[in-house]
């Protein structure tokens, strides 16, 4: 278990230095638009399924690692509810999507054309990672990303703990796009 903490520390710390190289050296090409493509009726959003956190075997020895299997319990208390209400928010959905495994996008881009939902905390929270705390409360761009440019749109805001409430996020997206395409 400490050595899955320690391999996860050291990967945290490469991505955020390949970040940081990204960003001052200009590489990262563009930055996320505020709202939504203006071809989203055209073109199908593929959203993913919410991933079952894979617990490590082991008991955990420090808090760190209590914490993280406390985090990934409780997102497995939730996550197939939530995808449950994915399958049925999007029956209200105008346009055509289609409902994808967690992590298909690699697998898409490139490959597909419309637009993938992305909400990072689909991807960190099955990892036992959780930004919130007990005084702290985060929010992350809803995004939806062009599977053949790489562009994004922030769509909205949502907190860390709506990745267990997918119909709210399906709703309030038809919503705002139910107000751009009348």
């Amino acid at each position: 278990m400490l050595l899955l903490l320690l391999k996860f520390k050291m990967m945290r710390l490469v991505y955020c230095l390949l970040v940081a190289f990204l960003v001052s050296t200009n590489l990262i090409a563009q930055e996320a638009k505020e709202g939504l493509p203006s071809d989203l009726d055209q073109k199908t959003i593929y959203f993913p399924l919410v991933g079952k956190a894979i617990l490590p075997d082991g008991k955990p020895q420090t808090r760190e690692e209590r914490t993280v299997v406390r985090n990934m319990n409780t997102h497995n208390k939730f996550y197939e509810k939530s995808n449950t209400q994915l399958k049925d928010g999007i029956k209200k959905y105008p346009f055509k999507v289609e409902i994808v495994e967690p992590n298909s996008y690699e697998d898409l881009k490139g490959n597909a054309s419309g637009y993938f939902f992305y909400f990072e905390p689909f991807y960190t929270l099955p990892k036992g990672e959780k930004a919130s705390g007990e005084n702290t409360y985060f929010k992350f761009p809803a995004k939806l990303i062009d599977l053949e440019t790489g562009e994004e749109y922030i769509i909205y805001y949502e907190g860390e703990n709506d990745v267990w409430r997918y119909g709210e996020i399906i709703s309030r997206l038809t919503k705002k796009i139910k107000k751009s395409y009348p």
